[in-house]
């Protein structure tokens, strides 16, 4: 009986463990954006570098307004295969995975789909995107003499939220026959600190200075909306990318 719950005990650590592998070696959306080091989810607002938004205390991104920056670099179209290097270098334990679903009734299919009978040389989650980036912060220091836009970031401050410029964006691409391209912002990252609204403009606008805005005022836009997961394997940077085609020029619709 006590070599039967040992054997039963093993059994299930090992079956736990070969679970795990598979959720932590599965690539995400999430993930393709930590990849990029972007922070923050914004799917499905657009947004674009210069853009400022309202950051909420559970990393929640409402656009404000816009601020209108000339140095903005945008990179091209790229079609690209994001892959974990862990799944990559363990394809039999992969198979092993799949064996065990099956043993215990599970829809192995996608797993084998994914191992194979031979592995492809990259399998994983594919994405075409474009990045887009401010080069010179400093232009954002320009666009503080309009008062409709330090009005709106004055009322989210006094409500705590961070009123955080947006510095770099990924944006995904769905190429269109014509050749134009539709295009959704899914991941932004942000200059280092909110905007600084001075106490005095808040009594220009009429907006009360709360405590809320005092400790979001200029602090820093940290944080991430990213689960736990994803911020482990960025820490490991067990995701990769291998890029299968790359778009110079693009017109969007």
């Amino acid at each position: 009986m006590k070599l039967l719950k040992t054997v039963l005990s093993m059994a299930v650590v090992v079956v736990a463990g070969l679970f795990a592998f598979s959720w932590f070696t599965n690539v995400t959306e999430e993930d393709i954006y930590a990849f990029h080091e972007l922070d923050f989810d914004t799917n499905p607002i657009r947004l674009t570098p210069g853009s400022v938004v309202a950051v909420s205390p559970n990393g929640k991104v409402t656009r404000i307004c816009d601020f209108d920056i000339a140095s903005i670099h945008t990179g091209p179209v790229e079609k690209s295969i994001y892959y974990n290097q862990l799944r990559q270098d363990f394809p039999s334990y992969v198979k092993s995975i799949a064996l065990v679903k099956t043993v215990f009734g599970s829809d192995a299919e996608k797993t084998l789909a994914v191992a194979g009978d031979t592995l492809a040389a990259y399998e994983g989650r594919e994405f075409v995107g474009r990045n887009a980036a401010i080069t010179n912060l400093k232009d954002t220091a320009k666009n503080f003499d309009d008062p409709n836009c330090e009005h709106d970031m004055a009322w989210h401050l006094s409500k705590g939220y961070k009123a955080c410029t947006v510095e770099k964006v990924l944006n995904q691409v769905m190429l269109q026959d014509s050749g134009a391209i539709n295009v959704q912002t899914v991941a932004v990252s942000f200059a280092e600190y909110s905007n600084f609204v001075t106490p005095k403009k808040f009594d220009e606008f009429g907006i009360e200075y709360t405590d809320a805005a005092a400790g979001a005022n200029g602090q820093k836009c940290e944080g991430s909306s990213h689960p736990w997961t994803t911020v482990v394997k960025r820490k490991l940077n067990v995701i990769q990318r291998v890029t299968v085609s790359v778009t110079e020029t693009v017109s969007e619709s």
